[in-house]
This record gives C-alpha cells, structure tokens and sequence, in this order.
C-alpha cells in the first residue's frame, strides 16, 4: 500500500497545474471568507472576537463546489484506463489504486480547507488570539471534517463514474447543487457544544465521512473479488 502511495504521489508531482489549483483554491476560498467580516465593519456592526470567527468559518458554501473539481480532475485522471492500467501493470491490486488514490484526495481536500481557514482567520477574524486554545482547535477540527464530509460524496460519484466522463460531470453537479441550497449555521462556532438535539442534522458530512468511506471499502472488496479481465 504504501509503495503504491508513493508511486501515486510521484504521478501526481507530475501534474504540476494540479499541485497549484490545490493552494489557489484555498487562497480564493480564504479571501471570500475573510472579507465577510469586514463588510459588517462597514455597515457600522461591532463583532466581538468570537463572532467574526464565526463569520470567517461558515462561508463554506463554496468549499462542496471546490471539492468536487479536485475529485473531477484528480480521481479522473486514471480515465480513460490506461493510467490505471499502468498502476496495475506495476504489480499494485486495483483496492491499492482506489485506497490510495482516495487517501490523497483527502489530504488534497484537507489541504484546501487547511490554508482556508488560516488564511481567512489572519485576514478577517480580528482579535482571535484572545480566545481559548482548545476552543480554536476544537472549531479548526470540525470545520476540517466537515469539508471533507462533503468532499466524499464528490469522490464516490468520480470513482463509480469510471471511463464515463458525463456520469464523472455529477460531481460538480452536486458540488454547485450543494453550493446553492447551503444555510448558515453559525451556532456551530458561536457555542462550544450546547447544541439542541434539532439542530445536529447540520453534522451530516461527518456522517458522509464515515458512510462513504465505509461504502468505498465495499466496493474496493467487490473489485477484489471480481476476476481481472485478460490483458488488464
């Protein structure tokens, strides 16, 4: 598994446009947020320390949009099959080609999220430091499984899709779907952990997190089960 990781990583440096969509992403998504903040500033709003956090960490509506070009670009590289051909011809198992390829469209998705939110708290979440250590972690972590909850599903439809370019075209379906129906839910920051029992529904990427790895896992069991075709 590991080798393969490796190998994946070196055709991915290959890729170089893609290595720079990563970071340009992130600082676009960064920028919007960090500019929300400010707008209330103008309005003649004061924000307190945690409020503006808030602001800076729910506009994420654009990050399921974001998600779904890497898992488009990225995951579609290995279609048509010669590129998973040639993984295979190398001795890798097609579930060490999917395992593999899908671990770095996390880091990749996690990536994005990262510097977004670093770059967004910097620029617009003024006076941040004055709150608790553990309160930032704790809001950096669940915003980082939160985009990567909503990243998956991008990722299964890529993988499923295989050779078919069109079917492949419903990730980003879903990513500007998702982008458009999004609510705002700044409670999740504004409140440690008192959260009414109506309100958890919104934790459902971390829920897609878990059900679509889960998911991947039995469907990389079911390639392993299925004899390898001839000359593939």
């Amino acid at each position: 598994m590991k080798a393969c990781l490796r190998w994946q990583l070196r055709v991915l440096g290959h890729a170089w446009w893609l290595l720079l969509l990563l970071p340009g992403m992130a600082l676009l998504l960064g920028w919007e947020a960090a500019a929300v903040p400010g707008a209330y500033l103008r309005r003649g709003a004061e924000l307190d320390p945690r409020s503006a956090l808030a602001l800076v960490l729910e506009v994420r509506h654009l990050f399921p949009l974001a998600g779904a070009v890497w898992a488009f670009l990225f995951i579609g590289m290995d279609y048509p099959g010669e590129a998973r051909a040639a993984a295979l011809s190398r001795g890798y198992r097609r579930e060490q080609v999917v395992w593999s390829k899908y671990i770095l469209f996390l880091l990749g998705g996690s990536l994005i999220s990262g510097t977004e939110q670093v770059f967004a708290v910097l620029l617009g979440a003024r006076g941040f430091s004055a709150l608790p250590a553990a309160f930032l972690l704790r809001c950096f972590c669940l915003r980082l499984l939160l985009d990567a909850g909503m990243m998956v599903p991008s990722a299964l439809v890529c993988f499923l899709a295989g050779d078919d370019a069109c079917l492949r075209l419903l990730a980003p379906a879903y990513g500007a779907a998702l982008w458009r129906i999004m609510k705002s839910h700044h409670f999740l920051w504004l409140r440690y952990a008192d959260w009414k029992r109506e309100e958890l529904w919104v934790l459902w990427p971390l829920a897609a997190l878990v059900l679509g790895t889960v998911f991947l896992r039995l469907l990389c069991r079911r390639e392993r089960n299925t004899p390898r075709a001839s000359g593939a």
